[in-house]
This record gives structure tokens, C-alpha cells and sequence, in this order.
């Protein structure tokens, strides 16, 4: 293999004082493909600690490798890196592997393509040196990254490709950007970059689909800003098992999947029906248009965000008839029962914190669908769940207007008190009878119980 190396630099923004220019601080990145990436923190002053952003877990301590003399650490949720003898330093470099890793609720830093191709996720090289909070300004950026690249090979960054040097400004919480040799195809609603390897019941719909569902939405809940772009990937000698992971940021949408499983066909493996593929994809395609720009949902508030995408995905696939009314069902009743089980033990406020991610997905579709009852009965059927969000996005304007509190006060106002009440149990405290409570509060949405 002949050896070929990237150059990323990142702004680096210190404590004291912010500099004005976004290149005079950097972080640079060394890559060769199929080895390790040398990555260089480096600072304008000598600081005592870089702290890294984006930390839902402790992997970079056991992926990453500094150079001698210095540590990584993961204490209170965060990761820094410094120096052993606790001297104040400008430079750093550390190894690490580009390889996938399923990190909880957060994005890959990695995802392989089959062809030697490589997505990488920007946000997970923010830093800043010293002190800094992950709600302070720092956190937003902006960060100078650039890009070398080497012959033969281009980049996709924020949807346009480039053969040579690039640079950027990385704002919020970042972006994945393609390296490799596939060309984008591109449609009228979309840019798309698809593993050739992908099989064909995954790439059909991919790339037929998803349009659709993205017009689907662009009707109900108004346009994107610009022109997304969609990454496909397979790792199918993943070590990690098998299944699936996707996401959105900014004008992009992205979907890894790791396994040898993908391989067996639609019916070598419980997921790869075509509802459920197709499922897949409007859930993702939904949450493209939940937030605008910089401004996006806490993960704090899941049950928001994912239980909104599960809704709207449901509702609207239903009237497309890409699924069946026994999937729906059985989807809702399964989200019931689940739910009942979280609630009885948590509130929505304590999933979070204690790792139980699935309550957003589950409890939050129920509970869109009391929003969607609350919202037409208020209106006497003129306005629907997609009318609700399409005005809950509209007044976005800073990051702290994406709370619950301002969530179920629209509710409120655009429904009912009753069904704000009703969220806002489940928000702020375990239920004694879960079932009963659901039972009652989701009467009349149509929700069937699987009993």
C-alpha cells in the first residue's frame, strides 16, 4: 500500500485571551490510511490542560495515546489532556486508530466505507485550552480546520468536493467529512455518497426512497435551507457484531452499517425487512428537519427529538403505505409496554443520567401521538403533529429556547392543559401505576395497547 498522509488543522481557542484570527492556534492531524492518525494539539499560549468536547464516555482514554509525558483523563464526564509533571505546555500529539466505535448517544468518530474510503466526524477533535464549560460560547466554536490531501483521493466537505487543499470553519457541533475515491451522485432534493457494497435491498431504497420521504417532509414542515448530503457505509468485518447507527447534522444525514449480517440478505437477519429499512430512513430523513443551523436538541430532552422522529415517521409512512397498519400497531404496542416498564421504575429526566436511552425513542413516540390528538382536537382538525413542530422550530432562535418547558407550553397553547399535564408527569416523576397512567392519558389518540 503506498503510504499517503491528510493534514487536518483545528483552531484550538484558550481560556485567556481569545485570539481574533481562527488561524494563528491549531490542532493538526496526520493520517495514513489503514495505520494510526498522529494527531497534534497545539496552542498559541503554554496552557495546562486541552480539554476535548463531546465526551459521553471514557474511549479516548483507551483508544487514544499520547505522546511520553503526558495523560489523558476522564474524570466528572470530561476528557483533557495534560502533562504528568502538571507544567504548562503548547503542543501535544497523540495516536489513535481510525476505526468504528459505537460511542452512546454520540456520533462515530469513524465510518469505514468498503472501497478504503473513510467518513471522520470533525466534532470529535474540538477542544479548548484550560477551563471551559460544554454550555459556554467556546463550545460553539468556530474552529479553522484544514484539510491536505493527496493525489488520487478527495474530500466531500459540507457538500462540495474537493481535489486539493481545503479549509473551513467548524461551528457547533461539527460535520462528517468524506475522504476517499466514490463520487457523489446528486438529485434534486439530494447529494449522496453509497457503498457500492451496500446490498441491493438497502441501496434501492437509499437512493429511491429517501427522496421521497425528504419531499414528504419538505411539504409538511417547509424546505431545508440547502441541499443535504447522505453517507451510506458498510464495515462488514466490523469486530463490533452487527447493526446499524445513524444521525444528522447540518445538511447532512449518515448511516453506518457494521456486520457481515447485511450480507445474508432480507431475510437473513430480523432487521433487514423492508419496513424496517424503510423505518430506518424516515426516522433519520425527519430529523433533518428539527433543528436550524447551530441550534439542536439537548440529548437531556430525547424524548423530544426522537420521539418526534418516531411520529412523524410513523404518521407519515402510513399515509405513503410503505408500512403496513399491523407494523404501526405493533410498533406502538411494543413502545407501550416498554414505556409502562421505564415509567414504573424513572422519570423521562432520569433516562438520560442513567443510561436509558430507549425511553426517549419509546415513551416520546407516545407521547407525540397524545400531542397530535391534543393539536387536532384544539383545532377541529385543521392543524396536525407536523403543523405542532413546523411552529416549535419556527421560534428557535438560541440554543436555550430547546427546552421541555418551552416544548410543552406550546402544547399547551396549541392543544390542551390536560395533554401538557400529561408530558409533564412523565417528565418529572416515576409513575405507581405506569400502565394505567399511559392508559388514560393516551385515550383517544388511537394507540393500541397489544393487549
Amino acid at each position: 500500500m503506498t503510504k499517503v498522509s491528510i493534514l487536518v488543522s483545528i483552531l484550538i481557542v484558550g481560556s485567556v485571551p481569545i485570539l481574533g484570527h481562527a488561524d494563528d492556534e491549531a490542532v493538526t492531524v496526520s493520517i495514513s490510511p489503514g495505520a494510526q492518525w498522529d494527531v497534534e494539539f497545539r496552542t498559541t499560549w503554554p496552557v495546562t490542560r486541552i480539554k476535548l468536547f463531546r465526551t459521553t464516555d471514557d474511549s479516548r482514554v483507551s483508544r487514544w495515546t499520547p505522546q511520553d509525558g503526558f495523560v489523558i483523563s476522564h474524570i466528572d464526564g470530561e476528557d483533557s489532556i495534560h502533562r504528568q509533571d502538571n507544567r504548562r505546555f503548547s503542543s501535544v500529539s497523540v495516536m489513535l486508530s481510525p476505526r468504528y466505535r459505537h460511542i452512546p448517544k454520540e456520533y462515530a468518530p469513524f465510518s469505514p466505507f468498503t472501497d478504503g474510503g473513510l467518513l471522520f466526524y470533525s466534532g470529535r477533535f474540538h477542544a479548548c485550552g484550560g477551563e471551559c464549560g460544554d454550555d459556554s460560547p467556546i463550545a460553539l466554536g468556530p474552529w479553522s480546520i484544514s484539510l491536505l490531501l493527496p493525489e488520487n483521493s478527495h474530500a466531500i466537505v459540507n457538500s462540495v468536493r474537493h481535489a486539493g487543499d481545503v479549509q473551513w470553519l467548524d461551528r457547533g457541533d461539527g460535520t462528517n467529512v468524506y475522504i476517499g475515491n466514490a463520487e457523489a451522485e446528486e438529485t434534486e432534493r439530494l447529494i449522496y455518497v453509497i457503498d457500492e457494497a451496500l446490498p441491493d435491498y438497502i441501496q434501492r431504497p437509499l437512493s429511491h426512497l429517501f427522496p421521497q420521504l425528504l419531499a414528504e417532509f419538505t411539504e409538511r414542515l417547509g424546505p431545508l435551507k440547502d441541499k443535504p448530503t447522505l453517507f451510506a457505509s458498510l464495515d462488514p468485518h466490523s469486530h463490533r457484531g452487527f447493526g446499524h447507527q445513524g444521525g444528522t447534522l447540518p445538511n447532512q444525514v449518515f448511516m453506518h452499517f457494521y456486520g457481515a449480517g447485511w450480507n445474508a440478505g432480507e431475510n437473513g437477519n430480523a432487521f433487514a425487512s423492508a419496513e424496517n429499512i424503510a423505518f430506518f430512513f424516515a426516522h433519520e430523513a425527519a430529523h433533518m428537519f428539527q433543528h436550524k443551523g447551530d441550534i439542536r436538541p439537548d440529548d437531556s430532552v430525547g424524548w423530544i427529538h426522537e420521539g418526534g422522529a418516531e411520529a412523524m415517521a410513523l404518521i407519515s409512512m402510513l399515509q405513503m403505505e410503505l408500512i403496513s397498519d399491523t407494523y404501526a400497531s405493533n410498533k406502538v404496542s411494543r413502545a407501550y409496554h416498554d414505556c409502562a416498564a421505564a415509567l414504573a421504575m424513572r422519570s423521562l429526566s432520569e433516562s438520560t443520567p442513567t443510561g436509558n436511552y430507549n425511553d426517549h425513542y419509546t415513551c416520546g413516540l407516545l407521547m407525540h401521538m397524545a400531542i397530535r390528538r391534543a393539536v387536532k382536537g384544539a383545532s377541529d382538525g385543521q392543524r396536525d403533529l407536523f403543523d405542532f413542530w413546523r411552529s416549535f422550530v419556527a421560534g428557535l432562535r438560541h440554543q436555550s429556547d430547546w427546552t421541555d418547558d418551552r416544548f410543552i407550553a406550546l402544547v399547551e397553547k396549541m392543544g390542551d392543559a390536560e395533554t401538557a399535564a400529561f408530558l409533564q408527569a412523565m417528565t418529572d416523576s416515576p409513575q405507581e401505576d405506569a400502565e394505567a397512567f399511559l392508559r388514560e392519558g393516551l385515550a383517544g389518540t388511537g394507540v393500541s395497547f397489544g393487549d
